[in-house]
């Protein structure tokens, strides 16, 4: 498996300009890891000029993991035309997925319905079609506060149509824990379906914590994916305000290299 680590471990990620994005990497590059994660927004910034993006990781011994990007399927034809820029950029430095946020943010008193769930499959498997085209994988990422936040959540936007085969799924049992949903039901069922994967621990205020040292059993968590076969990225994300992030970094590469050593997850 590879390792990567995710811009938003970073400070002030959000508020990045293009030269604050080279400087995230030039850092990554240096924790040990063999790629990056970056948000839609920061790849925007290359979309005329990605040669630069190639130098700049390449220059930091890195390979572009994957993009995250937030969309709403209430405009999903301009999320599809979004997605496809996106896979062009990535395909032009070799980068691998897109990860696809789920859905737009939700009021707490909101239950979404059937066709919620509909529409955003159906703009899921557009999204998959298109960046497909360009070699680029699409997973689905299921997050607190949006559409798909839960096991729950997910069986019902397989049900509503979603394409497993051309939509991969990427976990992230912080989020489930954080909105009081069993965080181990979508590993223990879909260990099969998982093509990308980011890995945190939280506190029992689901604030973030150094991987093993918070409450969620990681072997539990874990141990399904590669059972199944999981060889792929590995995401760091997350983080905590007692390290810096250097050390954050360090302590998850050395943690699931330590914990998970074995065939295929070296």
């Amino acid at each position: 498996m590879k390792f990567s680590a995710q811009i938003g471990i970073w400070t002030d990620y959000e508020h990045i300009e293009r030269e604050g994005v080279a400087e995230v990497i030039t850092k990554a590059g240096e924790t040990g890891v063999d790629g990056i994660e970056i948000f839609s927004q920061h790849l925007a910034y290359y979309h005329d000029r990605p040669t630069d993006l190639a130098t700049e990781l390449a220059a930091a011994g890195l390979d572009l993991s994957g993009v995250y990007f937030n969309v709403d399927y209430e405009d999903a034809d301009e999320y599809v035309e979004e997605a496809e820029q996106l896979a062009k950029t990535l395909a032009a430095v070799d980068g691998d997925y897109l990860i696809v946020g789920a859905g737009p943010d939700l009021d707490d008193d909101v239950t979404p319905t059937t066709a919620d769930f509909e529409a955003m499959a159906d703009m899921l498997n557009r999204i998959a079609a298109r960046s497909g085209f360009h070699g680029i994988g699409t997973v689905i990422h299921p997050h607190r506060g949006q559409l798909v936040e839960t096991p729950e959540h997910l069986e019902s936007l397989l049900a509503a149509g979603l394409n497993r085969e051309a939509v991969g799924l990427c976990p992230h049992a912080t989020h489930q824990f954080a909105v009081g949903a069993d965080p181990y039901t979508i590993y223990e069922d879909h260990a099969d379906w998982v093509r990308y994967l980011h890995v945190s621990d939280a506190t029992e205020n689901a604030d973030g914590e150094l991987m093993g040292e918070g409450v969620l059993d990681q072997h539990r968590l874990h141990d399904p994916l590669f059972e199944a076969g999981y060889d792929g990225w590995v995401v760091v994300e997350g983080r905590t305000d007692h390290t810096t992030t250097a050390e954050y970094v360090d302590h998850a590469l050395a943690y699931v290299r330590d914990e998970f050593a074995g065939t295929g997850r070296e």
